[in-house]
């Protein structure tokens, strides 16, 4: 008996785990932008945008489209790895993107197709949930 309360247990623990791999992967081939429920998370290992996003944090993204960005937002964007930095300025072109601690702006104009994710909220490593 109480090992079928065991193997109860695991299946259950294992369905949960599964929903949100299931979710990424659904809104992933959806929408091309994965989700767990409409949120991303993303860990943070450079210090490129120290104060605002200490190494080590997660970050929890939303997907956002290029005309809703504004000055200021801290996006997601891929160019060949994905890159987490604040907006400075939106061009014709694209976007500017800058981290908060590095002295110049990024060096390539970013495209509507590269966006991924607004940062909505910042978990600091010493946090607590």
């Amino acid at each position: 008996m109480i090992e079928k309360i065991k193997n109860i247990i695991v299946d259950i623990v294992l369905l949960i785990c599964l929903i949100p791999l299931l979710s990424l992967l659904i809104t992933g081939m959806i929408t091309h932008k994965p989700t767990i429920f409409g949120y991303r998370p993303f860990f943070i290992l450079t210090e490129s945008m120290i104060p605002t996003i200490p190494v080590h944090s997660v970050v929890i993204g939303k997907p956002i489209e290029p005309e809703d960005i504004q000055v200021g937002d801290i996006v997601s964007y891929k160019n060949h790895v994905t890159i987490i930095h604040r907006v400075i300025d939106i061009t014709d072109d694209g976007f500017v993107f800058q981290g908060d601690n590095n002295p110049n702006p990024d060096r390539e104009i970013i495209t509507s197709d590269q966006i991924g994710y607004k940062i909505i909220k910042i978990l600091r490593k010493d946090d607590s949930l």
